[in-house]
């Protein structure tokens, strides 16, 4: 320490020759001097300070405990901040220890201005922090707010900063950052509309460079929110454009409590600032095109791998997942967005532990923030499978990931490693080891030292081996060899080898143990390995059998290396292929295998060296150039967790495929059959439900082939479906149920006559699975053989008619001679009348039989039908009065003109109207209706009388049929037939207990 003898402060002017900024306080802090520097430095005099009040409390604080502790020294003191004519600048300090006689012991402190460093330092390490918190991915919002407070700390003073950008349409701004701003104020400036003049950052962004506002009191550009800013102590602003491709987009601006204009630095401040904003902007964009990117890529790929892929939100609930859980599950097309477990519970129920396994798994890593795995079931088409589910947090707090790998066939060889490994260990424990120590003793050795719980195994006992020699203790054959081990390693060798003592195999290590260059000892190591011989044991059984299924194996078995060639094959291989296994190993796939199916081989191969087992099929060409078609499965060989080659196991499946092909032929032969035949076919399970129909079906019933399928026979059956049972139950009865005839409905509703053909379809045991029905339309052949038997009918009547006739009226001409003789010798005419009248009819009726048996001459001419009926009407009208019937005729205006024969058609009319009035009783109204319908003349004759019941209308028209009391059936059929010789047709329509509609079809002429 320097030792001064001072008198008056005067003597302490020698310090203003020191050419750096010096001060001299005393221990407590009290200022003696200030040389010139300091002076100037700190803007100070010479007058007694208690303290530093140009240092902040806390760098004052740190200044005085450093010249406390520290010895006198060359090393400088960290930076404090001092203030300077208003300033703040940044100085180090030395100091050294000095004692006056006037002051006692003081402290000599000599000060450095590294303002200018320090300004560089903390702007490059801000610069650093920034950029470090951009690379580390940190959001724009989170760095923007960091590096607003960063500026504000280094400057010091009563300053906020901000950043704000123009919207997308360029015509508002938003607040992004700022820490320190008053709220009201950004809720203000927040979404205002951008002009050129806005303040400071309206000129800087329309300029691209830095905008200055010393006084916003006096400013133009602040005039529309002058009053909000000083209201919110803002007196100053300046901003520095964000420019990112040459353009403006946003600001980073500063303001200041007073009126005030940025030094050199703090402008540098803000431009770098603003460039780093740029940076962190450039970044944040980036990283949102990469992240959209990588989401359309994750979603493309998650829905192209056989894994579970499930994406969920923070709170648990699910995002998203792709199709492999949702065709595990049948959930093709339902949205898992927003739902969470218990609603996916009761829509899945039978998947209730696969849901809250998930549940558990997504909440252990969101509350660990960890990545979590764990195996979990999920049922799928009736049977369980096991997936391996790992999670992983995604960053941003966006939820969790989960990717799950069905590990159902891994599981169960875990299962069976892991009783593998029990299996191990309980042998291991048994496998206890021993270890004796052995010294020279004359010409043999005796023990020194024998511990292990291995010992009993061996039957030897520690307490009774102690000091004792070889022959003490082993048995006598085993003496001599044991006792060359010994003499081996005595003269220096090691030995390490298997052997067996007393029936227990072990492995032993023996090394001699040496003294000053000397063996003293010899020291033994023993394990059993009994358990690991049988264990050995087993694996070269199992290697034998391996062995001898790839030898004996019908199917080519063969291994692959990464790069597909093939280093092993056993000898199928060869007799599948036509090659030696030497050629197959150095020859190239291509060689061999189809060229159609080489980019498939090279696609599963390289499938199987990612580690998943493939199955596929494949065509090659043999040595001798036949095509060989073959099932192939590829599975990857693991070691070590990677994947070192591949093992192929491939199927001869030529005549399988033959077999195949020859089948579908068959089938399509048999499905043209099927369609192309002009019967319908009906194939049906054994509750009569209909699976299959063909086209011959669609036409003779009306139903198409969708509307058939899956409807019940019924459908054509309807109440006739007992008769059809009663088919099937003959059939399984072992009938033959041939050409049945019955009748089935048509889709309108009409009956149709069939004829049925019913056959079983059984499965390879003989078992009836399905019916068959072969059905032909036999209607038209039914109404032939209906028509033939009424045209046979009527030739006989007509025969028996032409017999009768003949023989009733030779004798009614004299009956008929004899009656008039006896009338005119008699005079009594009451009696013989009436005899005349029965007479008389006896006589029409062998007239009509006379008509019906032979032809009748038929005079067709060109008529009026209106005229004819109006002679029918004034005949019947006669009748009609009689019982109070009025018959009204209504004629079209215009009918053409028919070719006829005019008594047959009065014949007809008037039978008709005959039958009209006796169905009448009394009273009453008959309707004549004329017009012309699709080149007919239709003739409507309309009663109002009794009707015909339903079941009677289908026999009207046959011989000596009459719904009459008297009646003989003639009159109508007769009626018919003039009809249809006149190319017309005669329908009846009627109801019973309302009326009968006669409609009379006769052509005209063109």
């Amino acid at each position: 320490m320097l030792s001064m003898d001072i008198e008056d402060k005067k003597d302490l002017l020698f310090f203003d020759y020191i050419p750096a900024v010096t001060a001299v306080i005393k221990k407590n802090g009290e200022i003696i001097y200030f040389n010139k520097r300091a002076a100037e430095f700190f803007d100070a005099e010479n007058n007694d300070f208690q303290g530093f009040p140009f240092v902040n409390e806390k760098d004052e604080e740190y200044l005085l405990s450093w010249i406390r502790t520290e010895q006198s020294t060359e090393r400088n003191s960290r930076e404090i901040q001092v203030r300077v004519s208003g300033e703040n600048r940044w100085v180090t300090f030395k100091h050294s220890s000095i004692k006056f006689k006037q002051y006692g012991d003081c402290h000599i402190l000599t000060f450095f201005d590294v303002t200018s460093y320090k300004e560089t330092y903390s702007l490059l390490n801000i610069k650093k922090k920034t950029i470090k918190m951009i690379l580390k991915g940190g959001s724009l919002s989170f760095v923007l707010n960091k590096l607003s407070l960063l500026v504000e700390e280094l400057l010091h003073k009563q300053l906020h900063t901000g950043v704000m950008f123009l919207d997308e349409a360029k015509e508002h701004l938003h607040v992004a950052a700022s820490p320190t701003l008053p709220r009201s104020f950004i809720n203000r400036i927040n979404g205002v509309k951008y002009t050129p003049t806005l303040g400071s950052c309206g000129p800087a962004i329309f300029t691209n460079k830095m905008a200055i506002c010393t006084d916003i009191a006096t400013d133009r550009n602040w005039e529309s929110s002058r009053d909000m800013a000083l209201e919110h102590g803002i007196h100053s602003s300046w901003s520095f454009p964000i420019i990112i491709d040459n353009e403006s987009i946003g600001t980073f601006s500063m303001y200041h409590s007073k009126p005030y204009s940025p030094t050199k630095f703090e402008r540098e401040v803000l431009e770098t600032c603003s460039y780093i904003i740029g940076l962190a902007v450039e970044r944040d964009r980036r990283k949102k095109v990469a992240e959209s990117y990588a989401e359309q890529t994750l979603g493309t790929l998650s829905n192209s791998i056989k894994d579970i892929v499930i994406f969920k939100d923070q709170t648990g609930n699910w995002v998203e997942t792709n199709h492999a859980l949702k065709k595990n599950i049948r959930a093709e097309g339902y949205c898992f967005s927003g739902k969470s477990e218990e609603e996916l519970i009761a829509t899945f129920p039978e998947n209730k532990p696969f849901f809250l396994g998930i549940k558990n798994l997504t909440d252990d890593t969101l509350h660990s923030k960890q990545t979590c795995r764990k195996e979990i079931s999920i049922k799928s088409q009736g049977r369980n499978f096991i997936y391996d589910f790992k999670t992983a947090p995604l960053p941003h707090k966006k939820g969790v990931l989960l990717i799950g790998r069905d590990v159902t066939e891994k599981t169960k060889i875990k299962e069976e490693l892991e009783t593998t490994k029990m299996e191990l260990e309980n042998t291991l424990k048994l496998q206890k080891a021993i270890t004796c120590k052995f010294e020279k003793s004359g010409d043999t050795f005796k023990v020194t030292m024998a511990k292990g719980d291995g010992l009993y195994n061996f039957g030897l006992d520690e307490t009774k081996m102690v000091n004792r020699t070889l022959e003490e203790i082993f048995p006598a054959n085993k003496i001599v060899q044991i006792k060359e081990y010994l003499d081996k390693v005595w003269a220096g060798e090691e030995i390490l080898g298997e052997d067996d003592l007393n029936g227990v195999y072990f492995i032993a290590s023996i090394k001699p143990s040496y003294k000053n260059n000397m063996v003293t000892e010899i020291i033994l190591s023993a394990m059993d390995i009994t358990g690991f011989k049988a264990i050995e044991n087993k694996l070269k059984e199992s290697r034998r059998r391996y062995q001898s299924l790839v030898k004996n194996s019908p199917d080519a078995i063969y291994y692959q290396n990464l790069d597909g060639e093939i280093l092993e094959a056993n000898k199928a291989s060869g007799k599948i292929t036509g090659y030696k296994v030497r050629e197959l190993q150095n020859m190239p796939f291509q060689n061999y295998v189809k060229k159609e199916y080489h980019e498939s081989t090279i696609y599963h191969l390289r499938k199987a060296i990612d580690g998943i087992p493939q199955r596929y099929e494949t065509s090659l060409i043999t040595k001798s150039g036949e095509s060989c078609y073959l099932s192939v499965t590829k599975i990857p060989v693991i070691e070590n967790g990677n994947v070192s080659g591949v093992f192929g196991i491939a199927k001869d499946i030529t005549n399988e495929k033959k077999i195949v092909e020859e089948l579908k032929n068959t089938k399509e032969q048999l499905e043209s059959f099927i369609e192309n035949t002009s019967d319908a076919i009906i194939i049906m399970d054994l509750r009569g439900t209909i699976l299959k129909v063909n086209y011959a079906f669609e036409r003779t019933f009306g139903w198409s082939k969708t509307e058939a399928k899956g409807q019940n026979i019924e459908i054509i059956q309807q109440e006739r479906k007992y008769k059809f049972n009663k088919y099937v139950k003959s059939m399984f009865e072992g009938k033959r149920m041939s050409d049945c005839e019955t009748v089935c409905c048509h889709k309108l509703g009409h009956s149709l006559e069939i004829s049925l053909t019913l056959g079983a379809i059984r499965d390879k045991k003989g078992n009836v699975i399905a019916l068959s029905s072969i059905m032909r339309d036999i209607t038209d052949r039914k109404k032939t053989e209906d028509l033939l038997r009424k045209a046979e009918q009527l030739a006989m009547i007509g025969q028996l008619a032409a017999g009768v006739a003949h023989e009733i009226r030779n004798p009614l001409t004299s009956l008929n001679g004899f009656l008039q003789l006896i009338n005119e010798m008699l005079g009594k005419n009451e009696y013989i009348a009436v005899m005349r009248d029965e007479l008389k009819r006896i006589e029409f009726i062998t007239n009509e039989f006379l008509s019906l048996a032979k032809p009748q001459v038929k005079l067709f001419q060109k008529k009026d039908i209106s005229l004819i009926i109006d002679g029918v009407v004034k005949i019947a009208g006669i009748q009609a009065v009689i019982k109070n019937i009025v018959i009204t005729p209504e004629y079209a205006s215009v009918l053409p003109l028919i070719e006829c024969d005019e008594n047959q058609l009065k014949q007809v009319f008037l039978n008709i109207l005959k039958n009209a009035i006796e169905s009448m009783g009394s009273g009453g109204q008959i309707h004549i209706y004329t017009k012309v319908s699709k080149g007919f003349v239709q003739i409507n004759v309309i009663d109002y009388g009794c009707g015909i019941p339903e079941e009677r209308l289908k026999h009207l028209g046959e011989p000596f049929y009459s719904t009459k009391e008297k009646g003989t059936g003639l009159g109508l059929m007769i009626s018919k037939k003039i009809i249809t010789e006149h190319k017309g047709q005669l329908l009846i329509n009627s109801t019973e207990g309302i009326g009968t509609t006669i409609t009379v079809l006769l052509p005209y002429i063109q």
